[in-house]
């Protein structure tokens, strides 16, 4: 799995967290957010906006995908992966 640079400190983020009507749907959506990106990155061969000679697919827009948890309904953008090779 690839593993980015992550500039929120875990201070921060629990208290924009806790600031969200349901905190625990808030920091579900966003460790989703993080597995969901890291899956793409390690698919693709890159992180996002980076070029590398050893991509192997190319990011092609978001998604949006519907998540039914016993947490709560909630709407994610996925990362679209585009494997078409044109030449």
């Amino acid at each position: 799995m690839a593993q980015g640079k992550n500039s929120t400190g875990l201070t921060d983020l629990l208290l924009k967290c806790m600031a969200e009507p349901d905190p625990m749907l808030s920091m579900l959506e966003w460790l989703c957010a993080q597995l969901m990106e890291a899956e793409v990155s390690g698919i693709v061969g890159a992180e996002k906006n980076v070029h590398s000679l050893s991509r192997s697919d190319y990011r092609c827009g978001y998604r949006p995908r519907r998540l039914d948890t016993r947490m709560g309904l909630w709407c994610q953008s996925c990362a679209a992966v585009d494997t078409s090779r044109f030449l």
